[in-house]
């Protein structure tokens, strides 16, 4: 270009600006001219070309930075967001909020939720959650509702991306909630929406079908709000609810409210039309609606849903590797740089930046599973090796989304999700006969919540003491309000008081863990925790001379079970075919009092069935056992070694304890030679609301028992209350409950454990403070029994009580006869004091009382188990107690010949 073109093209250019808004200031106006050029702009086009003009002429004149100016770092914070510019829309998002915290705290609330939207698009979900849940804060603050109900609805989405679906739940409640009192229909709405998605996701499908009536109404009243996403939801709800005919009227009401250019909402109404194809038996059909939308689909997690559907009818037709290819290539949807053509998985860096990664972890755990089968068709190392690869990348995903769970149901949910990708990862390493890796699955398989919550006792520790209550006092307050908040109706004005409470107490909550996440690393490392032992650590740290460790697994169609002796281990695939029905039938004729003869013959046959399906092919000749079943407990000690021999109980041959997963057994329990020894309680009778009945003797069986224990103290009739419990129990070592409990009440879905005025329920454990107690009997019926979670185990009393930290429990699986149940814990407790291990302990109490009666029915004597740790319990504190009292004599002694001296040196001689 030559010199004078190109002085021709700046003269234009100039007069380009001149002619054009911004040119036309001039010279600098005044703040007044530079609100109403905003107004102007905002009310013709507010293009991102004249925004950055206004904004530059802004600074170069030096007009205040005022909360117009303000608004329009936010406006152009949004304008580059639509441009995919995300580093200008970080840049402007950040200066609009500190613009605001500068002098207009007004708008900071609002920027707040830009900006933690803006985070969520680009996958910084710890970061996004952080920013939403201070733009909540800021905005109750300030009485910016509408913002308040924005941000909990982008907080309940990031939360449903991660699986922890009961979390949002929560904030999508709280979005509801504030959008109703600021009266703004649309955020309520959406919501609305995402509240029942969360209820779908945990299964709650009445629940969800409630929250989608109520929606539907909203649309109503606002027709400008009337969406295709709502009617799609409403037929996904129905579809689950196997209520076919209405899902299809909601899905073609769907439809009518779309156009053809809609393409993302023609992908997720041909998903939903696949789906429902696939419940009526039309797999030709489903195929037709995946592979159309396909063709059209851009929003990846919306691809990777249909390369999933698709490869699951190819597995229902045996083409696993046609399936593999899809999977991988829904893999490839959500993540561009992952080579479909290879077998590799994806890298933890790599997964860690997925945003949706509950999509991702669907297609992994698929991928694992048609490569297994793969293997099954064609046996390679290769292919085997391939399968193991990917259970592990699952594994890991399964860790990652776990951490960021908070809500107990978000994790039930995931243990039940998990539980046949842990079977099929314990197939393959069966298959490569690999006893470690099995074990250690069967490990990750096993009491995970249970883990978590003695992480959190662990972390506690690694907090100063007011740090520790504090933390304690957020989840008890937390705990205490949401129970409160389940009995008023939402509307009302006890309602949203408790509401803004609970609100005030979470939000404090994560104030309060974001700052020990800086000030207390290693708070984090404990509670966090997610090591499995090795099998080695077993032989080594755990067991003793003549002692196995046991583990079995109930799969689909077998039962893996691996035995682990100091010297060998040992991997089994075990037949499940008839189990359950021998395992029912075992416990049934167990829990009764009266059998005929025909009945104990098959009490006889049951036992020697289940002793030769899960005993016997482990070859493991062992005087003491240690059993970690999953799911429910069964009395191994009341298996029969003989199919006609009468009483032949394996517990003349075999100790038998019990635990929920070999971690629970290793963990390192701080232990205070301090403590107080023992404390028993027996109401004997209770309050004539409870409804139960008396238990005579157990008073006086108490006194027998705590009669050979120095310094016991005891609690018997009236004295023995909850409260009291609760208050004291926590600091002795060891605890003796002679009481009622209830697995099945009625009223409620936990168990209970009565004292005389009142009962306490197992969610009451969790609000209290740890236990320091090493062994805990609970001589009341049915405190091993509970709801059975898949993948997790019973959630008993006696599980309740182990995870505050309690490493033994003596517990019954089922209503006990009092007098022989008073006589058995005699017994127990005087082959205690001898020293010996507790499950040989309980082994001798039983054999004692077997030789002493003519009827040997288990009902009578095998309820009782042990479960945790089968460390021998010292004489309760002998040593430490006298050493108190003679420290407090000397103490005394010498305060006397002090004072004694001292009045000799000041009363004056005569």
């Amino acid at each position: 270009m030559s010199e004078a073109a190109s002085i021709c093209f700046r003269i234009n250019l100039l007069l380009v600006l001149l002619i054009s808004g911004i040119g036309a200031f001039g010279q600098c106006p005044d703040s007044a001219f530079m609100h109403r050029e905003w107004f102007r702009i905002k009310a013709q086009d507010s293009s991102r070309i004249k925004l950055e003009k206004l904004r530059t002429h802004w600074l170069r004149c030096r007009i205040p930075q005022d909360s117009i100016y303000i608004e329009l770092l936010g406006e152009l914070a949004w304008q580059y967001w639509q441009e995919k510019n995300f580093s200008a829309t970080k840049q402007f998002a950040e200066a609009a909020i500190q613009g605001a915290n500068r002098g207009v705290p007004n708008l900071k609330p609002k920027h707040l939720y830009f900006y933690g939207a803006y985070l969520v698009g680009m996958n910084q979900d710890q970061r996004a959650q952080q920013i939403l849940q201070e733009s909540i804060r800021v905005s109750r603050q300030s009485n910016q509702l509408e913002w308040a109900a924005a941000a909990s609805y982008q907080l309940s989405f990031v939360q449903h991306s991660s699986g922890d679906y009961q979390a949002a739940l929560n904030s999508a409640t709280e979005g509801v909630h504030f959008a109703r009192l600021a009266k703004k229909p649309h955020r309520e709405l959406v919501s609305l929406y995402q509240q029942a998605q969360a209820l779908v996701e945990l299964n709650r499908l009445e629940e969800a079908q409630v929250v989608m009536t109520s929606l539907l109404k909203v649309t109503r009243r606002h027709p400008q709000l009337l969406i295709w996403q709502y009617y799609e939801l409403a037929a996904d709800i129905s579809r689950k609810r196997k209520d076919y005919f209405t899902s299809r009227a909601y899905l073609r009401q769907a439809q009518e409210l779309i156009t053809p250019h809609q393409t993302e909402a023609q992908v997720s109404l041909a998903i939903v039309a696949g789906l429902l194809a696939e419940n009526e038996n039309q797999p030709d059909q489903a195929r037709q609606q995946y592979e159309k939308a396909l063709t059209i689909a851009q929003d990846p997690p919306a691809k990777a849903l249909l390369y999933n559907h698709l490869g699951k009818l190819a597995s229902y037709q045996r083409n696993y590797s046609l399936a593999l290819q899809l999977i991988r290539k829904g893999i490839k949807s959500i993540i561009p740089s992952y080579d479909e053509n290879q077998p590799i998985n994806p890298t933890a860096k790599v997964i860690q930046s997925v945003s949706r990664k509950e999509y991702l972890f669907t297609l992994i755990k698929q991928k694992a599973s048609f490569e297994l089968l793969i293997y099954k068709q064609k046996p390679t190392a290769q292919n085997l090796a391939q399968a193991l690869a990917t259970f592990a990348t699952a594994d890991q995903m399964v860790d990652y989304m776990r951490m960021s769970h908070e809500a107990t149901e978000s994790k039930l949910l995931w243990r039940n999700n998990t539980h046949r990708l842990y079977q099929q990862a314990i197939e393959a390493a069966f298959l490569q006969q690999n006893a470690p890796l099995a074990f250690y699955y069967l490990e990750k398989s096993r009491a995970v919540l249970l883990n978590d919550r003695l992480n959190e006792l662990s972390a506690n520790q690694k907090l100063s003491p007011p740090l520790a209550e504090k933390e304690l006092s957020f989840r008890v307050r937390q705990e205490q309000l949401l129970a409160q908040l389940h009995q008023h109706k939402p509307g009302t004005p006890t309602y949203t008081k408790l509401f803004n409470q609970w609100l005030n107490q979470h939000e404090a909550q994560q104030t309060f863990i974001e700052s020990l996440r800086k000030s207390n690393p290693a708070y984090f490392q404990y509670r966090y925790d997610n090591q499995v032992p090795s099998i080695t650590t077993i032989q080594q740290k755990l067991l003793a001379k003549d002692q196995a460790f046991v583990s079995y697994f109930l799969g689909d169609d077998a039962i893996y079970a691996i035995g682990i002796t100091p010297d060998k281990t040992v991997l089994r695939k075990l037949p499940l075919t008839g189990f359950n029905h021998e395992a029912d039938e075992f416990l049934k004729l167990c829990s009764s009092p009266d059998l005929r003869k025909i009945e104990v013959q098959q009490l006889q046959k049951a036992g020697y069935q289940l002793y030769r399906r899960l005993v016997t092919p482990l070859r493991l000749h062992s005087s003491r056992m240690i059993v970690s079943l999953d799911g429910a407990f069964l009395p191994f000690e009341a298996f029969s070694n003989s199919p006609t021999q009468p009483n032949a109980y394996l517990v003349h041959q075999q100790a038998f304890s019990y635990t929920y997963s070999a971690r629970f057994l290793l963990r390192e329990r701080p232990v205070s030679s301090w403590q107080k020894p023992f404390l028993g309680m027996a109401p004997e009778q209770f309050s004539a609301s409870l409804k139960q009945s008396n238990l005579p003797g157990s008073a006086q069986s108490l006194a027998d028992i705590a009669e050979s224990i120095p310094f016991a103290q005891t609690k018997t009739h009236q004295s023995a209350t909850k409260a009291t419990f609760l208050s004291e129990a926590p600091d002795f070592r060891i605890l003796q409950l002679f009481t009622h409990a209830d697995a099945h009440v009625s009223d409620h879905t936990e168990p209970v454990l009565y004292f005389a005025d009142s009962a306490l329920k197992l969610s009451e454990l969790n609000i209290n403070r740890p236990f320091r107690t090493q062994l805990l009997v609970l001589s009341a019926c049915q405190t091993g029994l509970g709801t059975n979670q898949t993948g997790e185990g019973v959630f008993s009393l006696a599980r309740g009580f182990a995870a505050l930290g309690i490493p033994s429990t003596v517990t019954t699986l089922w209503s006990v006869q009092d007098q022989a149940t008073y006589t058995l814990v005699e017994h127990f407790y005087q082959q205690l004091s001898e020293g010996l291990p507790q499950d040989i302990a309980l082994q001798r109490a039983k054999i004692q009382w077997l030789n002493a009666q003519e009827h040997q029915l288990p009902y009578y004597w095998a309820a009782l188990i042990q479960i945790g740790s089968t460390t021998p319990i010292e004489n309760p504190s002998v040593i430490p107690a006298y050493a108190g009292i003679a420290a407090g004599v000397i103490l005394v002694i010498i305060g006397l010949l002090m004072y004694r001296k001292r009045t000799a040196t000041t009363v004056p001689h005569p």
